[in-house]
């Protein structure tokens, strides 16, 4: 099991799996995958399930670190990050800073951003 897969199961107490696919338009088998640890949700998930459940999506955001980093050192630096940067949990938040960029920060950074998705590429 992972730390977000123990919540979301947790969470959906006495709900179904199917109420819950329901609820989210997530199939209740990956739902199932999630809350046994097989996968880990993607963020957009997350938030889908939050606000299903009814909890904070950064609380679960904040599991969800915890189990995608697991050396200690590494989550220990980007849990403090996190908690310290609450805002950047929400989506906007890029959106905006992005936004207040100059045009050549702007290019600039897509130019990285399209680097790095493709070397993940290959």
């Amino acid at each position: 099991m992972t730390r977000i897969g123990d919540k979301l199961k947790e969470l959906r107490g006495n709900l179904s799996l199917f109420d819950v696919e329901k609820g989210t338009g997530i199939t209740r088998t990956r739902i199932s995958e999630y809350e046994k640890g097989k996968y880990l949700p993607t963020i957009p998930t997350l938030r889908k399930m939050a606000d299903f459940l009814e909890v904070p999506w950064q609380e679960l955001c904040f599991l969800y670190l915890e189990d995608l980093y697991t050396d200690p050192e590494q989550r220990s630096v980007v849990l403090e990050w996190a908690k310290s940067h609450p805002e950047s949990f929400d989506e906007n938040w890029f959106i905006q800073r992005f936004k207040a960029l100059s045009q050549e920060k702007q290019e600039e950074l897509l130019a990285k951003l399209q680097s790095i998705l493709k070397q993940s590429e290959t």
